[in-house]
């Protein structure tokens, strides 16, 4: 009998495991190609409750409005700068790529990360 109750926890256990799991998923840059907004290679994408984050290097970052009120930790520090963008305000106003990147902070967009997170939900 006692064995029975030790199967079925394993079972409830492994059950709750790929639960946990089910809302996340590793993901690239190669994934994203030009579309990658973050300035390291891979982590993983998770979703709970539309909670959209971003995890590397033991570090869970708010991707979405829901997660940045739900108090995760902010993606600045490796949100990828759009240089293309600030190259093209650079040139406009006769600055260099640097003085422009100090006073620009045009990142690349977030959107397609976040709508695959939203995906990881349903």
């Amino acid at each position: 009998m006692k064995l029975q109750y030790w199967v079925l926890a394993i079972v409830v256990l492994q059950a709750l495991s790929t639960a946990a799991h089910a809302n996340d998923r590793t993901v690239s840059r190669s994934q994203f190609g030009d579309e990658w907004p973050f300035t390291v290679e891979e982590g993983t994408l998770r979703c709970s409750d539309n909670e959209v984050t971003f995890s590397t290097n033991g570090v869970q970052y708010a991707v979405n409005g829901s997660a940045k009120s739900a108090g995760y930790a902010s993606m600045d520090t490796i949100w990828q700068p759009n240089t293309e963008l600030i190259q093209e305000m650079a040139d406009a106003m006769g600055m260099t790529l640097e003085e422009a990147m100090k006073e620009f902070t045009f990142k690349i967009s977030v959107g397609p990360v976040i709508e695959s997170g939203l995906e990881l939900c349903k």
